[in-house]
């Protein structure tokens, strides 16, 4: 296996583009069917998705030419094949890395609009500016290192061109580093920025410390970024270039992996409300009927009446009744349970409110369940 790592990185890219489509998903099932709207950021979320199938589709590729393999074993016709993909890969992943620190910053910037420090999302904007001037360069030049852009790859076949050059490997080196210091810095930004405003807002600290885990998941993302720098030296051996590529793809998978899935994870909050209240409700409705059919039931005791003012009352168990309150459920009807339930549904949930109506003509009291609501973006997020 250790002369052929293609399987592994294969493995480690379906597991991300997997995860990456899970998340994005439960983010656009949740703006645009449960809070019905969506942002600018959810429809990039949605660009970042399809570039990052297209990252796999040509890393995939590049796999089969021989991409993880050692030169020795891939056939001379295989080897600019696989060294055009790798390219290829490189480029994409350039584009994608930078669209997921725009997602995040979108994101946060509408964080932020609920505080009242202006310098937060000024930095976020200013930082986000810097970063996609540099990313611009980065990606021209990463294009454009060898003259023509054909001789990356053509260099590498059985009868290369006796035209074109290349810049040297340590000038490309170079620019990978500052790259990577690019990122980081950014990362680190773009989680410690809004941490200032979850703390500050009021919130449990239950609250706080889920959306702060949230937000670091963004930052384990600059920590594959470092690791992947580690590997860049050895890009200057291109005898073995195919074979060391391995690594730098392995982190870049992760890197932009783990940044849209945190991207995508921080939007989640009123699906996992939702969820919670189904759960709820749920086991409020097996209680309701347990309730309503212990009311119906005939008790076939007959009790002594109590003794009030030297007589026997007249009541017994089987001439109770409780009083209802009736529930709608749907547009099909409702369903009645006695009143003592109404406690339950009150002190079950903070998410269901009993809103009482007018009494009936009986004289029994009624209530109805008016909403089972969600709270808006902001509402649940700021």
């Amino acid at each position: 296996m250790d002369g052929d790592r293609g399987p592994q990185l294969e493995a480690v890219i379906l597991s991300f583009l997997a995860l990456c489509t899970v998340a994005v998903s439960l983010r656009i099932y949740t703006m645009g069917f449960i809070l019905k709207r969506l942002f600018l950021e959810d429809f990039l979320a949605i660009l970042a998705l399809l570039i990052y199938a297209l990252f796999t589709a040509v890393a995939i590729s590049s796999i089969r030419y021989g991409l993880g393999k050692h030169l020795r074993d891939v056939t001379p016709a295989d080897r600019p094949l696989a060294t055009k993909y790798c390219f290829i890969a490189a480029i994409v992943y350039i584009a994608l890395s930078y669209l997921v620190k725009v997602i995040v910053g979108l994101f946060l910037v509408r964080i932020c609009s609920a505080s009242h420090q202006k310098w937060q999302r000024i930095a976020i904007w200013t930082m986000l500016g810097i970063v996609g001037l540099f990313y611009g360069a980065y990606f021209f030049i990463a294009i454009f290192a060898c003259q023509p852009v054909e001789f990356t790859w053509t260099r590498y076949s059985p009868d290369p061109p006796s035209y074109g050059k290349c810049n040297a490997s340590v000038a490309a080196t170079a620019i990978t580093y500052i790259a990577t210091i690019m990122n980081v810095v950014a990362d680190w930004m773009l989680a410690i920025l809004p941490a200032t405003v979850v703390w500050q807002a009021q919130l449990d600290k239950k609250t706080k410390i889920s959306i702060s885990i949230i937000l670091a998941m963004g930052s384990i993302a600059s920590v594959a970024t470092v690791i992947r720098v580690i590997y860049a030296k050895e890009l200057l051996y291109q005898d073995e270039y195919l074979y060391n590529f391995y690594d730098m793809a392995v982190w870049s998978t992760v890197e932009c992996g783990m940044a849209l899935t945190a991207s995508s994870l921080a939007t989640l909050k009123p699906l996992f409300r939702k969820m919670t209240i189904i759960f709820t409700t749920t086991r409020q409705s097996s209680f309701v009927h347990s309730a309503e059919y212990s009311s119906r039931k005939p008790d076939t005791r007959k009790p002594e009446g109590r003794v009030v003012d030297g007589q026997k009352s007249p009541a017994s168990f089987s001439t109770y009744r409780p009083r209802k309150v009736s529930i709608p459920r749907g547009r099909k009807g409702s369903v009645s349970i006695p009143q003592a339930a109404r406690w339950h549904y009150r002190n079950c949930s903070d998410e269901i409110e009993m809103f009482p109506n007018s009494p009936a003509s009986n004289g029994e009291s009624t209530a109805s369940m008016s909403a089972l609501y969600l709270k808006g973006y902001h509402d649940d997020i700021v």
